[in-house]
């Protein structure tokens, strides 16, 4: 992935070590039995899950809390059943496979199409974008901006837009702390009343943003067409005087990245030098959570339900199932010296097709995570909001 001169997917990004905050207690007795070879059934393996807080994968190889132990089950039957004296770091390593469960579902509008999260406000509160298609047809779209509030969505804002891509990236663009919600005919900007809308000089044809460690993220683009397109990261100059708002923003240090996010059609992917691995799903993120020691991406990874026909002897298609999945963007490299992009996390399938990925919780809580959101297949095409959370 070429931004500007940068290569996100080969980043070396130096990650500062965190103290150990993870003496946590886990899956006792059902580790114990594990060791002996003693058979346990799922209830209690399940029972054990609920009781200790804690998925049977941070103590398993298996997700579903098979036998397998990894370091730290061994670690905790070896020490008497005890994280007495524990240390994250000496036992995982630097480099450990990120964690995450679901936290909740829920069914938001069933005409939304993507969905982002910022702080556009500037008050330190996320807010919820969404883009939707309009009943009975395509264009033009509307655009909703709310936020959680204890249990429910709080609409702040609501219009019509007449963009015809599904396009949309939000972020602090420009020296504002207000992030910018950025569609291809312009921006949104929360004046302290209303949000107000800035016309774009030109066209702007989105695939995402590049979220960095200072307040300033960046918007990135598709310049040119066809194989010879790139991807491009721009400021906002967000003066209100100031017609010509949209920046080009040169090369961008590594070290001043913590993620970033793409979504295009795959063709379009593939032209600004994206990996068919990952650009199959049309949804591509790098994650720099400090937590992992390397980097991550997080892509949609689509797996086919063949079967052979025993009159013909030929491949028959019969379905697909769906995942969301970090693969390591720094590990192994085949016999030719090309990434594996090895899976290191993959979330339960999903029914129908991952529409949008954001990093966040549009709930609010500030925790890490992987908001999906995806549409079912079949006629009554059914949204699902899901946020997956980053165990620490």
């Amino acid at each position: 992935m070429e931004v500007a001169g940068v290569n996100y997917f080969e980043l070396r990004i130096s990650i500062r070590k965190r103290g150990s905050s993870s003496m946590i207690r886990a899956v006792g007795w059902f580790i114990a039995l594990c060791l002996l070879g003693l058979p346990l059934s799922a209830d209690a393996s399940a029972a054990f899950a609920i009781k200790e807080g804690k998925p049977c994968i941070y103590c398993h190889t298996d997700p579903n809390g098979g036998p397998g132990l990894n370091p730290r089950g061994i670690y905790y039957a070896q020490h008497n059943d005890s994280f007495k004296g524990y240390n994250e770091e000496a036992v995982m390593g630097t480099h450990q496979p990120p964690m995450m469960e679901l936290e909740w579902s829920e069914h938001p509008n069933g005409l939304v199409k993507r969905i982002a999260l910022g702080d556009t406000q500037g008050n330190g509160k996320l807010s919820v974008v969404q883009l939707l298609r309009k009943p009975g047809d395509d264009s033009p779209r509307e655009l909703i901006v709310s936020h959680w509030d204890k249990n429910k969505y709080v609409t702040d804002f609501q219009t019509d837009v007449t963009d015809p891509k599904d396009q949309i990236a939000i972020g602090k663009f420009s020296r504002s702390p207000k992030a910018l919600i950025v569609l291809p005919q312009g921006y949104y900007k929360w004046d302290g009343k209303k949000y107000r809308f800035y016309p774009s000089p030109r066209t702007l044809d989105i695939l995402g943003a590049v979220h960095s460690k200072s307040e300033h993220d960046y918007l990135m683009l598709k310049e040119g067409s066809g194989a010879s397109s790139s991807a491009q990261i721009f400021a906002i100059d967000s003066s209100p005087s100031n017609p010509n708002w949209l920046q080009s923003r040169g090369n961008l240090s590594p070290s001043e990245a913590i993620w970033a996010e793409m979504h295009a059609r795959t063709k379009e992917l593939e032209d600004v030098g994206m990996p068919p691995i990952l650009s199959a799903g049309e949804i591509v993120g790098l994650w720099n959570e400090p937590q992992f020691g390397t980097i991550y991406v997080y892509a949609v990874q689509i797996v086919p339900i063949t079967t052979v026909d025993p009159k013909t002897q030929k491949v028959v298609l019969e379905g697909k199932k769906v995942y969301v999945v970090l693969r390591d963007a720094e590990g192994k490299t085949d016999a030719y010296g090309q990434k594996e992009w090895e899976i290191r996390w993959r979330s339960p399938a999903i029914s129908g097709r991952v529409l949008d990925i954001t990093q966040g919780d549009p709930h609010g809580s500030g925790t890490d995570g992987l908001a999906v959101l995806s549409r079912s297949s079949g006629s009554g095409a059914e949204r699902t909001l899901s946020f997956y959370k980053l165990i620490k």
